[in-house]
């Protein structure tokens, strides 16, 4: 193991739900094994957490990791749940560390409190998170008020831009990328949500058809992190 990413000047990757390294159902790499390659093809040191709760899923990625791994590459994978780990993680970074957290995780799980504790704790870092919209409206249905609405939860991640991407399928799964930094021009399928296109699409992946025609009206609340780093 290297020394502190914040010691090094490494670019610092943390992966929140890493899988195997590689989607069976798709029959393609996973996203740990497409940035261990890229990394390594741009020749960028990094410092890079995989957290993976699956036993078996994380002894595959750590061979799938292996041939990247290098002096400049430090992979680590994380065994448990990311929440306790990557929180201690990112309260131990200087607050100037550059980085990316990702977010794929199954159903509604984003951590929006871990994103938005980190936002606060470590500025200078991006995040890119695989959203289900439709899982979260349908919670919204079953649970009411409790659950926060997605245009609120990304809204009050303190960020000075939000890209949305067009969603996907019927589970209307979208990708938002959030970040001071924004592109001259935005990846293709990708909206500002401050725009009247990306407010749009954030609109459709929030409200519901019943609750669609009178979103306009809804008062915006506040999205409160429990989590302080």
């Amino acid at each position: 193991m290297t020394k502190h990413p914040g010691c090094t000047g490494r670019y610092v990757y943390l992966d929140l739900h890493a899988g195997s390294g590689f989607n069976e159902a798709a029959g393609v790499e996973g996203s740990p094994v497409i940035f261990a390659r890229i990394a390594s093809s741009l020749g960028i040191p990094v410092e890079a957490y995989f957290y993976e709760k699956n036993r078996a899923a994380a002894d595959a990625l750590e061979s799938r990791l292996s041939p990247f791994r290098s002096e400049d590459q430090c992979l680590r994978v994380v065994r448990g749940d990311h929440m306790a780990s990557a929180c201690a993680l990112l309260s131990s970074l200087p607050r100037l560390t550059f980085g990316l957290i990702y977010s794929d995780p199954n159903g509604m799980g984003t951590p929006f409190d871990l994103l938005a504790a980190a936002a606060d704790r470590v500025p200078k870092m991006d995040f890119l998170a695989s959203i289900n919209a439709t899982a979260r409206k349908r919670a919204r249905g079953a649970f009411g008020e409790s659950v926060h609405p997605l245009s609120e939860c990304l809204e009050r991640i303190p960020k000075g831009h939000c890209l949305i991407r067009h969603p996907v399928g019927g589970y209307q799964w979208t990708m938002a990328f959030l970040s001071d930094w924004l592109p001259r021009q935005p990846p293709a399928g990708f909206w500002d949500i401050k725009s009247p296109e990306g407010a749009d699409i954030l609109a459709d992946l929030t409200w519901s058809q019943n609750e669609r025609p009178r979103s306009s009206r809804r008062p915006s609340r506040p999205f409160q992190s429990r989590l302080a780093l």
